[in-house]
């Protein structure tokens, strides 16, 4: 069938735009959209004296846009203008305004109302882009490099890591809204304009979708998706609250700002490094190994705090959460590559259930304890259990690895 063979020259994986863009389009929308609000959150309490409840409560708004967001990402339509990379587009636009409007406007609702709809849209882009990114590199026999669009999301996070701490200072914390929003608005116009080759791609596939054949997999396709989700309401506590976390250390208050910085730079080539661990090792072992490596990073730090420990989970954390949605959303396609965005939206949705439960329940943990350590701990738990998860309902088929 057409689906199956290589693509023309001119859509073969040679044409980097659309792999770059992509990779653009995650740094605007996930590294920056998403979580600029872990590194200004320390700024925000400290200005406008927020409780750990209102910080919770903000931090899963953005959750459940998202959640919002990954289940009407499977339902968008994908014919005629209304194509994935035409919703791709306007989300950049919206998720760069809604920075802008965090930075200009003042009240809780507001806020809310900013944040949650940044969830929608990065949910969104996330969808969509990985549905369209993947497609492309599978019919263009180069889905190792999906690696490298995934590290656009590391690339944001040390971005925003490096950025906040030169543009917030005494009562200036609508600066890191504002500079943010304007480097996402670069971000997402440059995205735009380099992902335009896949408006032809998208056009000539439409009518293929239903020739893509299933690889064996590697876990059973819900298991693969519950762990998913229990992967984003293990890791979503320390994404939140890790600066907040290691502010407080002992001995090591500039972890507070290091650590933000360490996570991104280890998850910027982690996808990479997790992909050719799947090529050679089989996606399910890597799978595994990334669960449990993170758990120990999320663990670590809070029964041995110090210093080398606090570095040590950061990267470990950061090394491993990318990597994990990288080889979960590739092996999820691999199941079903003609419902790719129905998938990839179905397991985006869990995961972010997932995020919206793990703020509000990190929270009241806190409130009880007035110690972040009891909800770090529980998060690790919950990772060391989607790992169990995946255990249990692995393939039989020892075919499990990533397509060269």
């Amino acid at each position: 069938m057409a689906f199956q063979q290589r693509l023309p020259d001119r859509w073969s994986g040679r044409d980097l735009r659309p792999l770059i863009g992509g990779m653009l389009s995650l740094v605007a929308a996930m590294g920056i959209g998403r979580f600029a609000y872990t590194p200004l959150l320390p700024v925000m309490q400290a200005q406008l004296h927020w409780s750990v409840s209102y910080a919770s409560l903000l931090a899963s708004d953005n959750y459940a846009g998202y959640l919002v967001g990954a289940i009407t990402a499977g339902w968008l339509p994908n014919r005629g203008i209304f194509h994935r990379l035409t919703w791709v587009r306007f989300a950049l636009v919206a998720i760069s305004l809604t920075l802008l409007a965090m930075g200009v406007t003042t009240g809780p609702d507001w806020w809310l109302l900013w944040r949650g709809l940044a969830g929608v849209f990065s949910a969104w882009v996330i969808v969509l882009s990985s549905s369209l990114i993947l497609d492309w590199l599978g019919r263009s026999d180069n889905a190792p490099s999906g690696g490298i669009f995934y590290a656009g999301v590391g690339l944001g996070i040390a971005l925003t890591g490096l950025l906040v701490p030169l543009w917030t200072g005494p009562g200036n914390w609508r600066h890191g809204w504002i500079g943010l929003g304007l480097v996402s608005l670069v971000l997402g116009a440059a995205a735009i304009v380099l992902m335009a080759p896949l408006n032809e791609f998208t056009r000539a596939i439409i009518a293929d979708e239903q020739g893509a054949v299933a690889h064996p997999p590697a876990f059973r396709l819900w298991g693969l998706t519950v762990a998913y989700g229990m992967e984003g309401l293990g890791y979503i506590v320390m994404a939140t609250f890790i600066t907040a976390f290691f502010r407080h250390l002992p001995g090591a208050p500039w972890m507070g700002d290091a650590s933000w910085i360490l996570v991104g730079m280890a998850a910027m080539p982690s996808t990479w490094l997790w992909t050719r661990i799947a090529q050679t090792r089989g996606s399910r072992r890597a799978l595994l190994a990334a669960f449990g490596l993170q758990a120990v990073g999320v663990v670590l730090p809070v029964v041995w705090a110090n210093g080398g420990t606090a570095i040590l989970g950061s990267l470990l954390f950061g090394g491993t959460f990318m990597g994990i949605t990288t080889l979960a959303l590739s092996l999820g396609r691999q199941c079903a590559p003609s419902r790719s965005q129905r998938v990839m939206a179905t397991m985006t949705a869990c995961f972010g259930m997932g995020q919206m439960i793990g703020p509000l329940g990190a929270g009241a943990l806190m409130r009880v304890t007035h110690a972040y350590a009891p909800a770090l701990l529980g998060s690790g738990i919950m990772l060391l259990g989607a790992g169990g998860l995946l255990w249990m309902t692995r393939g039989e088929t020892p075919a499990d690895r990533l397509p060269p």
